[in-house]
């Protein structure tokens, strides 16, 4: 029988029925990303090769991410104090409420990841803690930097060098910043 790939949507003989485990509102479908939106355990229909290239970059990521995963969060744990982690946790409170993410459907998600603006749970707390190993760049604070995107230092809006973000946004930024 032939079936259409839901990753790469080609007509295919051979469709593997793969079975994807709901992780919450704040993570991605792991076989299809951003683009399905199931919002409990489900099935996807995919073709061998997409099966086999999931899988091997499953085992790439898991090989070359890891020590830079590991290095952010023992670099934030070492860091950060139960007052601090309070304190971050309030202000990304008013973050998430200023800026209207807030949802009547979901009151216990109070808390925002400052990365993507997607909601967490304020009870379960299942957040990390990502702080930035280098400085804010002065000159782009005061308006221009003539280095752009090689500066050394971090362009961003957010005056704070520690946010709150889901493990999506932990592993992309820990990429970027402790590689």
């Amino acid at each position: 029988m032939i079936e259409n790939c839901e990753k790469c949507n080609i007509l295919c003989e051979n469709i593997n029925e793969i079975w994807e485990i709901f992780h919450g509102y704040n993570s991605y479908c792991s076989i299809i990303g951003p683009g399905c939106y199931q919002i409990d355990h489900h099935v996807h229909y995919i073709c061998t090769a997409c099966d086999k290239n999931i899988k091997n970059s499953k085992i790439k990521w898991k090989n070359n991410n890891i020590e830079s995963y590991e290095h952010a969060r023992q670099f934030s744990y070492d860091r950060l104090t139960y007052k601090k982690e309070t304190y971050i946790e309030k202000q990304n409170r008013k973050f998430t409420k200023n800026n209207n993410l807030l949802r009547e459907d979901l009151p216990r998600y109070k808390n925002s990841c400052e990365e993507c603006g997607m909601l967490m749970n304020s009870r379960t707390q299942k957040w990390l803690y990502f702080m930035y190993p280098i400085s804010i760049c002065n000159n782009w604070m005061n308006g221009y930097c003539k280095y752009g995107d090689s500066c050394k230092f971090r362009h961003h809006n957010i005056k704070r060098n520690c946010i709150l973000s889901c493990k999506n946004c932990f592993e992309t930024l820990a990429d970027e910043y402790f590689k």
